[in-house]
């Protein structure tokens, strides 16, 4: 099902939030704005047992990540304005590692290709501020205490995730979706890059939202 979903309306945004709960899975993300548009920056590391148990039963034309070359350059051809510069995956120790960079003509063509149901990015730019808004987590986790928390956390060690959005004077805040500000354990915040470990993330107890400004 999270499959059918993901492929059926191809967005950034959904895979992460439906793979966050499926697999160990971390990402990193530069968006690099510039004068006429931007460039998106994507690694991703999953599992590589993930990625063969879409390989049983005779399913390997089905595989679990959807977001394979093919899937960027039908995206990519759809989306006007969007051109895929590079694309690499390969297995590295116990992950499938996916490097992927795209061009975009314009903010709301990035926005479209990060969530195409339109629901968790949203992009805004009145007088002289932008705002780019990102939801990493729809709703809280696990407890923070407990041995929910310590499973999260030992299965997910090692696994991070990175968002950062380079452009003069840019800076980002973690709020809990209603634009209050949240300080989330583990958690890194430098200027315009957000970082945290994937458990820290998962086992917070409230949504989280990134307001990237510049």
């Amino acid at each position: 099902m999270i499959y059918m979903k993901v492929r059926k309306i191809f967005s950034v945004t959904a895979l992460f939030l439906s793979l966050l709960f499926v697999s160990c899975f971390g990402f990193d993300a530069e968006i690099e704005i510039r004068e006429n548009g931007a460039v998106l920056n994507l690694e991703y590391r999953v599992s590589s047992r993930l990625e063969e148990t879409g390989k049983l039963d005779g399913n390997e034309q089905w595989p679990m990540l959807p977001a394979g070359r093919r899937d960027f350059e039908r995206t990519a051809a759809r989306l006007k304005g969007t051109r895929l510069k590079s694309f690499s995956s390969k297995i590295t120790g116990n992950d499938l590692v996916t490097r992927v960079s795209l061009e975009f003509d314009s903010m709301e063509t990035l926005v479209s290709f990060l969530d195409a149901a339109g629901e968790d990015v949203s992009y805004t730019a009145a007088n002289g501020k932008n705002v780019l808004s990102m939801t990493l987590l729809r709703a809280g986790g696990a407890p923070r205490g407990g041995e929910e928390r310590s499973f999260i956390t030992a299965a997910f060690e090692g696994y991070a995730a990175a968002i950062s959005l380079k452009s003069p004077g840019a800076a980002v805040v973690p709020a809990d979706g209603g634009g209050k500000r949240i300080d989330i354990p583990g958690a890194s915040v430098t200027g315009g890059a957000f970082s945290v470990p994937m458990g820290d993330l998962l086992s917070f107890d409230s949504p989280v939202t990134l307001e990237f400004t510049w």
